[in-house]
């Protein structure tokens, strides 16, 4: 049977971003509240007419600002301050989009026809203060002699990965991190060859599930640059995984990008000649309200106000509850076994003949089960052991239900009413289940959607 995130991925669709151009390359997609923010190598003759020393137009940073349907607007200028005559980007921001790492050139030399320099890049951080990028800041570990690019800022901007050439590393190009610790930026840590290789690995992203993303051409790859992933748990980072199509492709692959739900996101590619950038989605309905699943409950409490003092010598109360059950007491309490139509009955009876007197009160009680999605399966796994998860005890009321849409909180998706998943990492996963009802018309029919909380562990603990 194929991994599961390798059947799962069949579920998203990508196509090329209109931004993207052949007469140029477009790279390094980020999102922000204000549009895409990208770079491109694409000639302003109002800006950069130089060339690197290689004779390869400069990379500037772009920004395609949102219609109000969703589409993108012609790309401009990011920022005059932040555009420079030389390589500018990629980038990456903080959470509120007021803080900013990105790439450029050291400081370039001799441009007139012999275009000599520097030819490495290092990083800057800058502030956006009263609508303006400013405060340029060097990051204190860049060094002239080697590339210092690609960065990934964390949410709350305390957190650096960055890709690096430099020495200590195990070849080529290797991925890094560094903590801001009391205003300053700790000694950049090498990720050790678990994800680093005798190659390169560039262009990290670090996804707001902790997850890392990055490209490689020294891990299994289909061809080029591939797109991988892993997750630093326990103090150790975990073998990475490769993302299939159509992330990956026979061409190279980097720069991913992904909402918080998986469900849209960025990434770069040449398999159409120049470096485009592409969106993808996912294919599976969304579910926008999802309850946490609720065990049904069939225990009642049952009483009657208007009772009377009988003699206790001669006279009981006992409650039928509709099902064969009897329970001598003023108040009762009681559990079906299942959902149902139950005639409940209050009588008085007998002591000595068992005969009933007469019916104190009466009641037709309606057990149902709770309408939601619903799943079966455990709630404690160990990693790398199969589990089936079913949906079939769903009760979506006068709903019929329809197809099954399954996320397993690690990014992975499946449909069906039953499926087996194999967690590989320890953590805690929010298991999802949307139901979808059965309609001839799939955008107006109902959504029922639930989670449960799922731990897995390790073996040994």
């Amino acid at each position: 049977m194929l991994p599961a995130f390798l059947f799962s991925q069949s579920y998203y669709q990508a196509k090329q971003l209109s931004v993207s151009t052949r007469s140029s390359n477009e790279i390094c997609p980020v999102l922000t509240y204000d549009g895409l923010v990208f770079c491109s190598d694409k000639i302003e003759t109002s800006t950069k007419t130089y060339t690197d020393i290689k004779g390869a137009p400069f990379y500037s940073i772009y920004i395609a600002r949102k219609n109000n349907d969703g589409s993108f607007k012609k790309p401009e200028l990011f920022s005059g301050n932040l555009t420079s005559l030389q390589h500018d980007g990629p980038v990456s921001f903080n959470i509120n989009g007021d803080m900013m790492v990105f790439s450029r050139n050291f400081e370039l030399t001799n441009f007139g026809n012999n275009k000599k320099g520097n030819p490495n890049v290092g990083l800057f951080f800058a502030e956006l203060i009263n609508g303006q990028w400013t405060n340029l800041k060097e990051f204190e570990y860049n060094d002239p002699d080697t590339q210092t690019s690609h960065p990934s800022l964390s949410a709350d901007g305390t957190t650096l990965y960055f890709s690096s050439n430099r020495e200590g590393g195990f070849g080529g190009w290797d991925l890094y991190v560094s903590k801001k610790q009391g205003g300053s930026w700790s000694e950049p840590k090498n990720l050790g060859p678990v994800v680093n290789t005798a190659k390169d690995e560039i262009y990290p992203f670090l996804h707001s599930s902790g997850r890392l993303y990055f490209s490689s051409d020294g891990h299994d790859r289909v061809g080029g640059f591939d797109i991988f992933y892993s997750d630093f748990i326990n103090n150790k980072w975990f073998e990475p995984i490769k993302l299939p199509s159509p992330f990956n492709s026979g061409m190279n692959d980097f720069t991913f990008y992904a909402d918080n739900n998986f469900e849209t996101g960025f990434f770069t590619t040449n398999r159409r000649g120049s470096l485009d950038i592409y969106s993808f989605e996912s294919t599976l309905p969304t579910f926008d309200v999802c309850r946490q699943q609720v065990e049904n409950n069939y225990c009642y409490a049952f009483f009657e106000e208007n009772t009377m003092q009988l003699d206790s010598t001669v006279y009981i109360y006992e409650w039928d509850m509709g099902d064969n059950a009897r329970v001598r007491a003023v108040e009762a309490e009681h559990c079906y076994a299942g959902p149902g139509d139950y005639l409940v009955q209050l009588n008085v009876v007998d002591k000595l003949t068992n005969i009933v007197e007469f019916s104190q009160a009466e009641y037709l009680v309606e057990v149902r089960k709770i309408v939601q999605a619903y799943i079966t399966g455990p709630d404690t796994l160990i990693i790398n052991q199969a589990q089936q998860f079913h949906g079939l005890e769903s009760y979506l009321g006068d709903a019929k239900p329809g197809e099954y849409y399954w996320d397993f909180g690690d990014g992975n998706k499946a449909v069906g009413a039953s499926v087996v998943y194999t967690y590989t990492l320890p953590g805690t996963y929010q298991l999802k289940l949307g139901v979808l009802e059965e309609s001839d018309n799939p955008e107006t029919s109902r959504r029922f959607c639930s989670y449960k909380t799922i731990v897995v562990k390790e073996p040994n603990e």
